[in-house]
């Protein structure tokens, strides 16, 4: 009974922190252990959302992230997101180890490759399900009800209401309601 109370008290301590510091923290919404944020203060959770374990997110001082209404970050998410802003919309489920690029180095002939950029915010819409180890490339727009197979590379837009999944990721079936 005693330890229960001495947990209890440590995340009342970590709630009264992450409150202070992040740009806003929803009621209800929750970052569990040992999450690294660069740029807090442009972090945005709204109501019931939360970033499990061991998640790290690189936010550029001129960028944002926005986590809607009851999503979550899953173990070990890796969020890229420097000089461009992600939006994760309401009811989205990010499995572990899935990374998100709003910044990447990239390659065009004739040009050296650190002087070659894509640079590109990242939507993820309404009630998306993205499986674990999932990469998501910068310019990236996923529409609302789709899922996204694990393991997947997403380097382009993906329309509402379908399954999609590959390296590089294909539509596979088109989800009716």
């Amino acid at each position: 009974m005693k330890w229960k109370k001495i947990f209890q008290f440590i995340d009342l301590i970590k709630l009264i922190y992450w409150k202070k510091t992040l740009g806003k923290l929803g009621p209800g919404s929750r970052i569990f252990n040992n999450v690294v944020i660069k740029n807090p203060k442009n972090l945005y959770m709204e109501t019931k959302s939360y970033i499990y374990d061991e998640c790290f997110l690189a936010i550029g001082k001129n960028s944002k992230i926005i986590i809607g209404s009851n999503s979550h970050l899953g173990v070990r998410v890796y969020c890229n997101c420097s000089d461009c802003n992600l939006y994760i919309g309401n009811d989205v489920a990010i499995g572990l180890y899935t990374q998100i690029y709003t910044y990447s180095n990239s390659y065009e002939i004739g040009k050296i490759y650190h002087n070659c950029y894509k640079i590109a915010d990242v939507y993820i819409g309404n009630n998306v399900f993205i499986g674990a180890g999932v990469i998501i490339l910068p310019g990236v727009k996923i529409g609302d009800n789709s899922v996204i197979g694990a393991g997947s590379i997403v380097n382009k837009n993906i329309p509402a209401n379908v399954l999609a999944y590959g390296q590089p990721i294909s539509i596979i079936k088109e989800l009716k309601k």
